[in-house]
């Protein structure tokens, strides 16, 4: 069967029918974008709107991202208890009021060695340095959190240890050779090679060391000046979906009436 071209498309009788629709359903049309309207404009004052912010700190936990993402996604469901923060009471109570205010909490975990925490919250008046202090507590006072640095740091005390060992062991070899007259000739670049990179590890474990569970802001929480939604683009959403609900409405109440047509 051949396709119609183009220059076959009666475009006129297109718009005729077109026009005729809109004409025949004007009033039901009229009637279901004001619906719309009127209703995402009281749903907009009937529900709580929401609040974007975020913060970033260093991340100096060293442990799996998927274990810092576990921790925040949980703090929503009874997870703020003594049991599971090594803090007292009085600073878990505070942690649990600040999170009545947090809708939505996530961890964005893909630049290296940082944690930019996104929040939506339901009051941008809330005390929100607070809240930042209390999710940093929450993350950093997590006992299995903390019971995963403890083993870390273990295993990297032991690693500077065993580098100071090494050190020791080259300077006394190197000390012996010296004494020897007849070891003066032997070239000791290869025992300053080691023991400068040996060296070098030393700073990046003491480095890591001092980093352990500890955190730097390095761009703070900040108060959100406007909604998420505002009362103009939540009429604006209800007029056009009430609008296109209006044309689905009519195209199918016309199928129906045509059809009935067809069979009588």
């Amino acid at each position: 069967m051949k396709e119609p071209e183009l220059k076959d498309i009666d475009f006129i009788k297109i718009y005729t029918k077109t026009k005729t629709f809109f004409k025949s359903h004007l009033t039901l049309l009229i009637l279901f974008t004001l619906s719309g309207g009127i209703i995402s404009a009281a749903n907009f004052y009937l529900t709580n709107n929401y609040y974007t912010t975020d913060f970033v700190i260093t991340n100096g936990s060293m442990v799996e991202v998927k274990t810092i993402k576990d921790i925040i996604d949980n703090s929503k469901n009874g997870y703020i208890t003594s049991a599971n923060l090594n803090l007292n009471q009085e600073k878990i109570n505070v942690i649990a009021q600040d999170f009545l205010n947090v809708k939505k909490l996530n961890v964005d975990t893909s630049t290296p060695n940082k944690l930019l925490f996104k929040l939506k919250i339901n009051d941008n008046e809330a005390d929100l340095n607070s809240l930042k202090n209390s999710i940093v507590s929450l993350l950093f006072n997590n006992t299995y959190l903390a019971e995963l640095t403890k083993t870390k740091k273990e295993q990297l005390e032991d690693e500077f240890v065993s580098i100071n060992t090494e050190i020791g062991i080259i300077d006394s070899l190197q000390k012996i050779m010296l004494s020897n007259s007849k070891m003066m000739m032997i070239n000791f670049t290869d025992f300053s090679k080691s023991v400068y990179h040996l060296k070098k590890q030393k700073i990046i474990l003491k480095k890591e060391l001092n980093s352990l569970n500890e955190y730097n802001i390095i761009r703070d929480i900040y108060k959100p000046q406007t909604p998420e939604r505002t009362l103009r683009s939540a009429i604006l959403f209800g007029v056009i979906l009430g609008f296109f609900s209006g044309i689905i409405f009519g195209v199918i109440r016309q199928l129906n009436r045509l059809s009935k047509e067809h069979l009588t």
